[in-house]
C-alpha cells in the first residue's frame, strides 16, 4: 500500500504512454509483412519447444506496468532512464522492422494441455512478423541494465527482476515466438538506447516533462 500511495498518477500516465508508443511502433512494423523474409537458422532448430514457458512470456504484459512503477518507487532516476530507453528502443525497433522485415517458423507439432492452449492463443493473436528485435527481450534487457546500474533498489528486488527478465527472454525462444537473432538484436538495440539516454542526459528531460505535467 505504501508503494501505491507514493506513486504519482503522472508516472502511471508516462508508463502507459511507453506501452502505447511501443505497441504502435510494433503494429506499424507489421506494414513490412509482404516483404518479410523467412529465417529459420539451424541453431534455433536445436532449441526445444517448451510450452510452460508461455506463462513467463505472458507475465511480461502486466509487468510492463508493475515493474516500472516499482522502479520509480525505489529509484526515480532509473525510471527516467527506463522511459527514455523504451522510447528510443521503440524508434530503433520500428526502423529495423521496416528495413529488415523477417518472419520465422513457429512450432508445428502437437499442442495439448493448458500451457499449449495459451501458446495457441498467442499464435492466433500475434503474427510471426516484426520479429527483429524482440520487444519482449528488449524491455527485459532494459530492466536488467537498470537493476545492475541502480544503487538504490534493494538487492532482493534487483535479483528478482533479473531472474524474471531472463525467464521471459528465454520464453521467447522456447515457445518459438522469436529466434536467437531477434534476442541478440534486442540486446544491442537496448545497449545503444540506454547509452544514448545517458550520453544526452535524457533523465533530466524526462524529469522536466514530469514536472511540467505536475503543473497541468
Amino acid at each position: 500500500m505504501e508503494i501505491l500511495n507514493k506513486i504519482n498518477k503522472k508516472i502511471l500516465f508516462l508508463t502507459i504512454f511507453t506501452i502505447a508508443f511501443q505497441s504502435l511502433c510494433y503494429l506499424i512494423g507489421k506494414l513490412g509483412l509482404e516483404r518479410s523474409v523467412l529465417l529459420d537458422p539451424k541453431i534455433d532448430q536445436i532449441i526445444p519447444f517448451i510450452s510452460p514457458f508461455i506463462f513467463a512470456y505472458i507475465a511480461w504484459y502486466p509487468l510492463l506496468i508493475i515493474l516500472p512503477m516499482v522502479i520509480y518507487y525505489y529509484d526515480k532516476k532509473s525510471y527516467y532512464y527506463y522511459f527514455s530507453s523504451v522510447i528510443i528502443t521503440s524508434i530503433l525497433g520500428i526502423t529495423l522492422f521496416l528495413i529488415i522485415p523477417i518472419t520465422i517458423t513457429r512450432y508445428t507439432g502437437e499442442l495439448s494441455g493448458i500451457s499449449s492452449s495459451f501458446v495457441k492463443l498467442i499464435y492466433f493473436i500475434d503474427t510471426p512478423t516484426s520479429c527483429l528485435p524482440s520487444f519482449h527481450a528488449a524491455i527485459c534487457f532494459i530492466w536488467i541494465f537498470l537493476s545492475l546500474k541502480s544503487k538504490k533498489m534493494p538487492t532482493l528486488f534487483k535479483v528478482l527482476v533479473i531472474v524474471i527478465s531472463i525467464l521471459i527472454i528465454l520464453s521467447t525462444l522456447f515457445i518459438k515466438q522469436h529466434i536467437l537473432l531477434d534476442v541478440i538484436a534486442a540486446f544491442f538495440v537496448v545497449l545503444i538506447a540506454y547509452n544514448l539516454s545517458i550520453l544526452f542526459k535524457l533523465d533530466k528531460k524526462v524529469e522536466f516533462l514530469l514536472n511540467y505535467l505536475e503543473t497541468i
